[in-house]
């Protein structure tokens, strides 16, 4: 007998047959309830994983099993040649019912797979939204978290997750590491395990995570990620940083080996700065954890460190005049018993239960002179910023030891750097190597001082006279490495920033010469439909009109509400800097998705040097050619808007502009230019050094007369408050009535909660409420 006859005589084929058609009703079934129940995209691929893992089990069974009433045995091919088989009969039967059984599974599975999908989409959804909408980031990373347990490829919750969250990539050199993670806000919140390094695409809430990670024989590493909503995080790791294109900041996640990390110490990754125009490597340094001690500094004093004349090699200069070194160590004595030591102690010692606190009362000599006696040395301005990182000023304070009644032991505050340094604000000030004037440099404000004077004190800089021994002095020490040559530059004396000079704007002829630039031919739009997306609250269209010249072409994403309106009012979008950096629009979060769900447009144009039109190099505005782009990035706005008034559903008698960070300063160039607008929304937006008269916005401002609302933080170390974004709004030509500047004690950002009621009610009152 064949092979193929015994396949037959043991009704495998029939077996198989009835198989493949009964998996066959069942995908079909499964393909109809997917949708009707709100299923997951990948049910029915489960279901068909099921049956396929199932059939060829099912054929080894019909070959080798039969059912009896006496149970289950071996075929021993006895079969009678005429009639039909019993044994047969019986396995095609048992056959049909095991689908059936895979059949009750499959659709026990779509229960299970429903029930969490109806959860999902009746539930957990709607309360990720309204904690987005809320600015409440970590409420909604905690439910999308368990909704990506149950549907983890839902695409809904793929587009929640922009609206609240970074997209992130954690390496580790060496890797294998496991990450943890918890809220920068919540230090008694338990950490939460995100897995083992490196991890690829994970999801941060907005706002500052503190991870911590740990490798086997490894000391382990702090470290902050994040930071405002609307601008790049502390780490600069996304998918679309602001500053380092897609590529992983080198050294960000480097362990040290018990060996190699200095004690009390922690690992600052390096990058490149500019020192005096020039390009310098700023290499990978460690800097202390904590402020020397108390205890630490005692170890220096009794061992004579006051008495040991090497240990201090710097010229005591008191008041401009070099004095001797006998004069200079007779001033370092606490005031009421003249013995060596600090101002802050009595009798060579300090006060009692206070040994871990930050040794205070103590000059740049001092401080100096400890270093060289430990080995180390104190920080340059540049090392010790680059340690802090400013963007994480508004989340340091709060967390911090400011106007207190006095210092605290190291580390008692929450407030943690970006690199796992603590109480770099507040406690004492920090002095710094580098001279200021006749004066040396001291960073970080200390437990007596208002936030306001932190910034003041970190970015100006600020500076005392070296032998300054106020109870608010103290200091923390590093090590470094950098190349010889650059490591003298980076010890240079430090000039003060430069003031932006606010000159009175150009004469009414030469504005209207300027404004003869932003001048273009009409010429056809040639529009043409691209593409288009559905989203949970509205629909995304491309479109592609001429750029008028040389046969370029400019994309426009138009977002229409799901909402039905005979014509939308229209806000056209300007982001920030970062779309000058990266190559898709889906690479960033478009912020005004409260419009939308509000009934009115958004258009994002791909203006000239963002997105895939982008440059090979970021722009230097300062030059003719940043001069000629801006020009340019005005004009592929203006067609934009040509394109709307094309538009029937489109009302272009309530156009909006929205300017966010670059965008926001530009909007001033936009808002003189373009009539058709009608109202202006600024979210943070300053004035900065622009070399270039026909683009400086001091000349746009007064010329803006239309209705205009701008938004600041206080703390913003890209628009300083009193030297920017205040000038800024005060140069605006709008009438008082009609403009309102709204400052919070933010960052780079206002709370998005203030941002969309403000702005829902700026548009209300202007353009009517949305049809």
């Amino acid at each position: 007998m064949s092979f193929i006859d015994e396949l037959k005589r043991r009704s495998v084929f029939k077996v198989g047959i009835a198989y493949l058609a009964a998996a066959w009703v069942l995908l079909q079934v499964a393909d109809e309830l997917s949708p009707m129940f709100g299923l997951p995209v990948w049910a029915p691929k489960l279901v068909f994983f099921l049956l396929a893992f199932g059939f060829i089990p099912a054929l080894i069974l019909a070959w080798a099993f039969e059912l009896t009433p006496g149970g289950i045995k071996r075929d021993q091919g006895a079969v009678e040649a005429s009639g039909d088989s019993t044994g047969a009969r019986q396995k095609f039967e048992h056959v049909v019912i095991g689908v059936l059984a895979i059949a009750l599974i499959g659709v026990g599975v779509f229960w299970f797979i429903g029930r969490d999908a109806r959860w999902a989409h009746d539930v957990a959804f709607p309360a990720i939204e309204q904690h987005a909408a809320a600015g409440e980031w970590v409420e909604a990373y905690i439910i999308a978290k368990q909704v990506e347990a149950v549907l983890p490829e839902d695409p809904t919750l793929d587009e929640l997750w922009k609206t609240f969250s970074w997209i992130t990539s954690i390496p580790s050199n060496p890797p294998g590491a496991m990450v943890f993670r918890r809220s920068y806000t919540e230090p008694d919140a338990e950490w939460e395990q995100l897995g083992i390094t490196p991890l690829y695409k994970i999801h941060f809430p907005f706002g500052p995570s503190l991870l911590r990670i740990e490798l086997d024989g490894r000391p382990p590493l702090l470290r902050v990620i994040g930071g405002d909503p609307g601008d790049s995080p502390m780490l600069e790791i996304r998918e679309n940083p602001s500053i380092a294109g897609n590529q992983i900041r080198p050294g960000a996640f480097d362990f040290d080996t018990q060996d190699s990390l200095p004690e009390g110490m922690v690992r600052v990754p390096g990058e490149n700065i500019v020192l005096n125009g020039e390009l310098a490597e700023l290499r990978d340094f460690h800097i202390d954890r904590n402020e020397v001690t108390n205890r630490q500094f005692k170890v220096f004093v009794d061992a004579g460190g006051y008495q040991q004349r090497d240990l201090w090699e710097y010229d005591f200069v008191l008041e401009g005049v070099v004095i001797s070194w006998d004069q200079g160590i007779a001033r370092f004595v606490d005031p009421s018993t003249d013995r060596p030591g600090p101002s802050t102690w009595e009798a060579g010692n300090y006060p009692d239960g206070e040994d871990d606190h930050p040794v205070a009362g103590v000059s740049w000599y001092e401080a100096a002179a400890y270093a060289r006696f430990v080995r180390r040395e104190l920080p340059t301005v540049h090392h010790w910023r680059r340690a802090f990182a400013g963007g994480m000023l508004t989340w340091i304070m709060p967390a911090s030891n400011l106007e207190s009644d006095g210092t605290a032991s190291v580390g008692q505050f929450q407030g943690v750097g970006w690199t796992g340094t603590y109480d770099m604000v507040g406690n004492v000030r920090e002095w710094c190597l580098n001279s200021f004037g006749d004066q040396r440099v001291i960073l970080g404000g200390s437990w007596n001082d208002p936030p306001y004077m932190v910034q003041t004190t970190i970015f100006d800089p600020g500076s005392l006279p070296a032998f300054d021994r106020s109870p608010t002095n103290g200091f923390r020490l590093a090590v470094s490495a950098d190349d010889r040559s650059v490591a003298q530059r980076l010890r240079e004396p430090i000039s003060a920033p430069d003031q932006i000079v606010i000159v009175d704007p150009v004469s009414d002829d030469v504005f209207a010469a300027f404004l003869n630039l932003f001048d273009y031919d009409p010429g056809p739009l040639d529009p043409r439909s691209e593409g288009t997306q559905v989203s949970r609250h509205w629909t995304r269209e491309r479109i592609s009109i001429s750029a008028g010249s040389a046969g370029e072409r400019i994309a426009l994403y138009l977002y229409l509400p799901n909402s039905r309106s005979s014509r939308y009012q229209t806000v056209i979008y300007w982001p920030t800097h970062i779309p000058l950096l990266i190559d898709s629009v889906d690479q960033i979060r478009v912020h005004l998705d409260f419009l939308l769900k509000n009934g009115r447009a958004v258009m994002l144009p791909v203006i000239a040097g963002t997105f895939e039109r982008r440059l090979p190099n970021y722009p230097d505005w300062g030059t003719i050619a940043g001069r000629d782009l801006v020009i340019q990035q005005i004009k592929d706005m203006r067609r934009s808007i040509d394109y709307l008034q094309t538009r029937s559903d489109i009302d272009s008698e309530a156009l909006a502009f929205y300017g966010w960070s670059l965008g926001g300063r530009l909007g001033a160039i936009a808002l003189a230019v373009e009539p058709r607008f009608k109202v202006g929304i600024l979210n943070q937006a300053g004035l900065q050094h622009l070399k270039m008269p026909e683009t400086s916005v001091v000349n746009y401002l007064p010329r803006i007369k239309v209705p205009v609302l701008q938004f600041n933080g206080r703390y913003d170390t890209d628009f300083r408050f009193e030297a920017s974004a205040k000038p800024f709004f005060d140069l605006i030509g709008t009438s008082d009535e009609h403009k309102n500047h709204v400052v919070e004690e933010t960052g780079h950002f206002v709370s998005r909660s203030r941002v969309i009621g403000d702005t829902l009610d700026l548009l209300d009152k202007y353009l009517g409420p949305p049809n």
